[in-house]
């Protein structure tokens, strides 16, 4: 995975972003950062985590179209293409499957594949239940203290 990574003015000054909680961009900009060179996110949930950020915040991304969720927990920077570029000699393709459920539009967005449309809520493993319960109280509704 290449070390450097780009952000676009075009995306992150633009008022549809402005608009979005201020946590939930802070959350964006680490994702890019953690993203591999097709920006696909291992676990976008515990970038939040580490981020101190909450599911709400993940889930505005979500809502907002910025940021894409697989039912196997894998996440996608819709607008990846337009914030890196990544010289072919430098360039790893990604290791997840689910790059087959999504195509590049002419805007140099990620779009998905509509035969491919996305959970409300992807299935939960019984060691996710578990991990779930242990932690919903402390990080659904805490704050970054500043």
């Amino acid at each position: 995975m290449t070390q450097r990574r780009m952000l676009t003015r075009d995306i992150i000054c633009s008022s549809h972003f402005m608009k979005l909680p201020i946590k939930s961009q802070f959350l964006y900009i680490h994702l890019v950062m953690d993203a591999d060179d097709d920006g696909f996110i291992a676990n976008p949930q515990a970038v939040a985590m580490i981020t101190r950020t909450s599911k709400r915040d993940l889930n505005e991304l979500v809502k907002q179209r910025y940021l894409y969720i697989f039912s196997s927990g894998v996440g996608l920077i819709r607008h990846w293409k337009l914030h890196n570029h990544i010289r072919a000699d430098r360039y790893r393709a990604t290791i997840y499957t689910e790059k087959n459920k999504v195509y590049e539009s002419d805007a140099k967005t990620w779009e998905l594949i509509e035969e491919y449309e996305l959970p409300d809520r992807p299935p939960k493993k019984p060691l996710e239940r578990k991990m779930e319960a242990q932690i919903r109280n402390q990080w659904e509704e805490e704050e970054i203290p500043f």
